[in-house]
Order: C-alpha cells, then sequence, then structure tokens
C-alpha cells in the first residue's frame, strides 16, 4: 500500500512510520478472524462491518472514545480494507487523547486507501499538527529528565543519562542544544558515542559542516572513520568529489587495519571502494581491497 517511506529528520514522524509499517502489515495480513470472514458470504461482512460502525458512531455521540475505537476497530477487523472503519478508528483513537503516534499511524493507514485530495490534506495536516504536539511533549520530558539528571551524585549514571539525553535532542534535531548537552558528560567514551550520534544526524540533515566538527570529536578511531566516510558520501552524492576525496582520504588515517600485516579491514575495503568510485585510484591502491 505504500511503496516508499520517505525520510525524514525528524524522531516523531520516524516512529510513526514504524508503527505504520507494522499497522499496515496487521491490516494486509490474513489475521483468524479474516479468515473465517473469507467464507462468509459478502453480505454477512458488511453486516458485522456496519453493526460495529453504527455501535461505534452512538458511542461517538456519547464522547466514549474508547468505546468508539474498541467498534471501529472491530469494523476494522470485518473489513479491513473499509476507508470509513480506518478513518473512524483514526478519529476515535486521536480524540482520546495521549496516543498520538497510535493516532498518525491509523490516519497514515487510511491514507493509504487513496481519498480524495480534500480530504487526504485536511488529514495530513493533523497528522503534522499530532507529530509537534508529540514532540512537544518529548522536549518537556526531556526537560525534566534534564534537571533530575543534574541532581544525580552517581558520576558515571549521571555521564550515562547526559549521553542518552543528547542523543535524543539530536534524533529530535535539536542540535544545538544536543552540543550543550554533551559537554556535561564527564566520560570520555560518553562524550564519543553522543559526538558520533549527533554527526549522523546532522549528516541526515544536510548540515555536513555541523557533522564534520562533531565527527572531529569522536574519539574512537573507526568510528570517527565510519562518520568521515558516511560525509564523503555524502559530497559525493552532491557532486563535490573534491570534498569528498579529501574527506576518504582522512578517514583512511583514522581506519583500523586488522591484525594480519597489510590485511585491510572491512572498513578500511568499504573507503577504497568509495575512493574507486569517485576515480580516486591512487587513494583506493593504498588500502588493497577484499
Amino acid at each position: 500500500m505504500i511503496s516508499r517511506l520517505a525520510h525524514r529528520h525528524s524522531l516523531m514522524p520516524r516512529l510513526a512510520w514504524a508503527l505504520t509499517v507494522i499497522l499496515l502489515a496487521i491490516v494486509a495480513l490474513p489475521t483468524t478472524t479474516l479468515r473465517a470472514a473469507e467464507t462468509e458470504a459478502e453480505g454477512s461482512r458488511n453486516t458485522r462491518r456496519e453493526a460495529a460502525m453504527e455501535r461505534g458512531l452512538l458511542a461517538v455521540k456519547e464522547e466514549s472514545w474508547k468505546l468508539a475505537a474498541r467498534y471501529f476497530e472491530e469494523a476494522r477487523k470485518a473489513d479491513a480494507g473499509s476507508p470509513e472503519a480506518l478513518r473512524n478508528l483514526a478519529l476515535a483513537t486521536d480524540r482520546m487523547g495521549g496516543r498520538e503516534l497510535l493516532a498518525i499511524a491509523w490516519y497514515r493507514v487510511f491514507l493509504a486507501t487513496g481519498p480524495d485530495a480534500h480530504t487526504a490534506a485536511a488529514v495530513k495536516q493533523r497528522i503534522l499538527a499530532l507529530e509537534v504536539k508529540a514532540e512537544a511533549k518529548v522536549l518537556a520530558l526531556l526537560q525534566t529528565t534534564e534537571e533530575t539528571t543534574r541532581m544525580m551524585t552517581d558520576a558515571d549514571e549521571k555521564s550515562e543519562r547526559f549521553r542518552d539525553i543528547a542523543k535524543i535532542q539530536a534524533e529530535l534535531g535539536d542540535f544545538e542544544s544536543a552540543l550543550l548537552t554533551v559537554a556535561r558528560c564527564s566520560d570520555a567514551e560518553h562524550r564519543s558515542d553522543a559526538f558520533e550520534a549527533i554527526s549522523d544526524e546532522q549528516r541526515d540533515s544536510g548540515d555536513l559542516t555541523g557533522a564534520l566538527e562533531s565527527a572531529e570529536e569522536i574519539t574512537g578511531t573507526d568510528d570517527r572513520a565510519r562518520s568521515l566516510r558516511d560525509i564523503a558520501i555524502c559530497y559525493e552524492e552532491s557532486g563535490n568529489r573534491e570534498r569528498a576525496r579529501y574527506w576518504l582520504s582522512r578517514a583512511v588515517k583514522f581506519a583500523k587495519v586488522d591484525e594480519e600485516p597489510n590485511y585491510p579491514s572491512s572498513l578500511l575495503s568499504s573507503i577504497a571502494r568509495q575512493q574507486a568510485n569517485i576515480e580516486d585510484f591512487d587513494g583506493a591502491k593504498q588500502r588493497p581491497m577484499k
């Protein structure tokens, strides 16, 4: 039903997309109810769907959203492809409150049924509003978590918590806060781990300059080499082969060689392949490929 899931640089949309894929699979798979329904007459399936829909709509009038969602789910099971059941299930889940990601996922499943342009536009606008609402909740929760983390007495646990907060901030696209948070990590390994995650998110957002600055703070040699290689690939994809060549050569300097002399690691081999792709054959020949 959905041929390709476009990447969007935000944690909430990504989580919602993941949940949507799961729900699409559930809708598409022949559940026990659906297998039994296949042996029934079309009229019988319609009857069960309509009965559930009627109860769901009555529950809506009473503003009993949880009950309404339950009946609309029954209607969906009776007829998995029913746009009416899917849309009402999404609306009821939305009105329940506190279930933004699930509501977003059901809205996306409904969109996969191909509603008219006007309806689709309205649903997409509601999805956007729910994503913002969910992100606001996460940010508020992060702020609370950050405040409690500052009061922790165990230095290592405190550093680890700040690392995790920095990663989530980066996934939300709040790089400024992420960089401020990572500075609070007292453990060098935790800082390096956070900088690697921040660099990856900056790269995916198109901020290659910021990604490089963060990558230079990574202390693990292979980890830094991997980040530099991936940034170089982005430069190559954008048509800037000169920058790609330079950062691939930098990546080589940090990548480790396996224990056997003159035997390249898989990371070095992948760097060499990228160098060959941009016709930097001299650079590629310096490290033999597997």
